[in-house]
């Protein structure tokens, strides 16, 4: 199963400071767990297989959403 971290985010030097929007997601980064014993090529191209896909559907959601909410303000 894959860990997922969250990244801490810092306004950079020189850089104006962000307000955070309330409820928006954090940055995220998956992180693999190999505390499972020895693992296959194959074992570790399903898990990363498996990421990809999650992630291709939640952009393709988000793009759904953003659609809809243009087609309202157009009405």
């Amino acid at each position: 199963m894959a860990d997922i971290h969250v990244l801490p985010v810092l306004r950079k030097r020189g850089r104006r400071r962000v307000k955070r929007i309330p409820g928006a997601p954090a940055a995220t980064v998956l992180n693999f767990c190999t505390d499972d014993g020895v693992e296959s090529a194959e074992q570790r191209l399903a898990k990363i297989d498996e990421a990809v896909t999650r992630l291709a559907r939640a952009m393709l959601m988000a793009t759904r959403v953003v659609n809809e909410m243009c087609s309202l303000v157009d009405r």
